[in-house]
């Protein structure tokens, strides 16, 4: 399935003002045409140390020759106190009494400014077409340095990390973006010189991405082992106006799963005389919201499993499940992992999502997992994940927020809790030679095992184990309107 693109999200450093060239690189080229004896691996962190010290110190109102000055100043301090560490003054501090750093930042300026007037055309003409927006890891003075460029009439939203309080790759500040502009993830594209920062915090949030990077550059990244394929790459921004942009899933979804057999024992002790999957939220049975889900993602294929008991389950499912392609299992199962392995039985061959059915969240963010997931390599598993600590007995996980791949899941604390979600890939890990008692252990073995499991981290997922979690997630909006408000 394809969907037009409505909005552009651009990087600003390295994107808009240079063909995808960061600074780093950008100010190292200059240091050594001024005669720079360092190797780029030792320029960097002094690089890093000046560069640090400029988020939310610039004034909100200075314009990129004051932020491209500050910072040539800083280098120049940071490599003359690395020199004298070193005893090697001709290394990083020959030149400084010749104004070499005040050389450097008007030669970056100058080609800076070929650069805006490049591309000014180029998005005058995307603008046409679609929404334009900026998201930045910057210094707080993003938009002034916008307007200084004459970019930012061009774009309708210029997200600063400083201001926001996030930095790429989280996905939090694409979202103020998306939700500024009120466009959708599965319509936006990312366009940025950075794998690390750009890709991924794109891929997080439910994006595409276009990769800007010098054709040598790319050529070195396909050939690297392990590395993911970036499937549209440019080498200059004019080169988007030849690009048909619809959103296309490198892997399409065609089946999904549901494990709804737990009895749901705390919400008859709460007072409930339904079975778990028609505890209702919001007037809506937990089963109707996570078809919801299924059925804003556009996945039909469903295998679900549920207890001897859930009667009422099993006919509400003969009554309002008409338009999915339904594989029900009933049977009680003596644990999750028993459930589990089940409901993966049946969706051999293809990828394929699992939910729990007590698992509730915006429908907008079950598109948002399976979309990411899918960007993921294409033997990886992809745990649904949140910072939204409602479960008595979480899951930790701790993520790599480079990558997004999993470190250690178990324990006691983690950056994340796991979130009921599950992306299977269509080739599956190697069976393990014994059983588990619960999914968590068989999850924790994978783990483990270096297999490659990834996160998606999603802002609000409730688990709906308790009257207590039904009353919180009717409070947080969620599953008051299907397809819209929540699932």
């Amino acid at each position: 399935m394809t969907e037009p693109i409505e909005t552009l999200l651009f990087d600003f450093g390295g994107t808009l003002d240079a063909d995808g060239v960061a600074w780093k690189e950008r100010f190292y080229t200059l240091y050594r045409a001024e005669g720079l004896d360092m190797t780029a691996d030792a320029f960097a962190p002094a690089f890093y140390a000046a560069d640090g010290p400029l988020v939310g110190s610039l004034p909100p109102a200075a314009d990129l020759s004051r932020t491209v000055h500050a910072l040539a100043a800083n280098l120049e301090a940071e490599l003359a106190r690395r020199s004298a560490a070193t005893d090697e003054a001709k290394t990083a501090n020959e030149g400084t009494n010749g104004n070499r750093g005040q050389r450097v930042a008007s030669r970056f300026l100058s080609e800076a400014s070929a650069a805006f007037a490049r591309n000014r055309p180029v998005l005058e003409a995307l603008r046409e077409r679609y929404r334009l927006g900026i998201v930045s890891n910057f210094y707080g003075n993003l938009e002034a340095v916008c307007h200084s460029a004459g970019l930012a009439p061009l774009f309708a939203v210029m997200v600063d990390s400083h201001s926001v309080g996030a930095e790429k790759p989280d996905p939090s500040i694409f979202r103020a973006a998306l939700e500024t502009l009120r466009a959708m993830p599965e319509t936006t594209v990312f366009v940025g010189d950075s794998l690390r920062r750009d890709r991924e915090g794109a891929r997080r949030a439910g994006m595409g991405f276009i990769w800007i990077a010098p054709q040598d550059v790319q050529a070195a990244e396909a050939q690297a082992p392990g590395n993911p394929p970036v499937h549209t790459t440019v080498t200059e921004l004019r080169d988007l106006l030849k690009i048909h942009m619809t959103a296309i899933s490198p892997h399409p979804i065609l089946q999904g799963g549901i494990i709804a057999a737990g009895n749901g024992s705390r919400l008859r002790a709460d007072g409930y005389r339904v079975s778990k999957p028609m505890v209702p939220v919001a007037g809506r049975p937990l089963i109707d919201h996570a078809l919801d889900r299924f059925r804003t993602a556009g996945i039909r294929r469903l295998t679900i499993i549920i207890n001897d008991t859930s009667d009422d389950c099993r006919q509400w499912l003969h009554d309002h499940g008409g338009d999915f392609d339904l594989d029900l299992i009933v049977r009680t199962t003596p644990s999750s992992y028993t459930s589990f392995r089940l409901v993966v039985g049946r969706l051999a061959g293809e990828p394929a999502v699992i939910t729990t059915v007590d698992s509730i969240m915006p429908v907008n963010d079950f598109h948002i997992f399976a979309r990411s997931a899918a960007g993921f390599p294409k033997d990886a598993v992809v745990l649904g994940l949140t910072d939204h600590i409602d479960d008595e007995n979480p899951l930790w996980v701790t993520l790599n927020p480079a990558d997004g791949r999993i470190r250690q899941l178990g324990g006691s604390s983690g950056s994340h809790v796991t979130a009921g979600l599950y992306w299977l890939p269509a080739q599956r890990a190697a069976e393990p030679t014994t059983g588990f008692a619960r999914l968590r252990d068989y999850l924790g073995w994978l783990v483990a095992e270096h297999q490659p499991v990834y996160g998606v981290v999603l802002p609000h997922v409730f688990d709906i184990d308790r009257a207590r979690d039904v009353v919180a997630a009717e409070l947080a909006g969620l599953g008051r309107e299907p397809g819209i408000a929540g699932a």
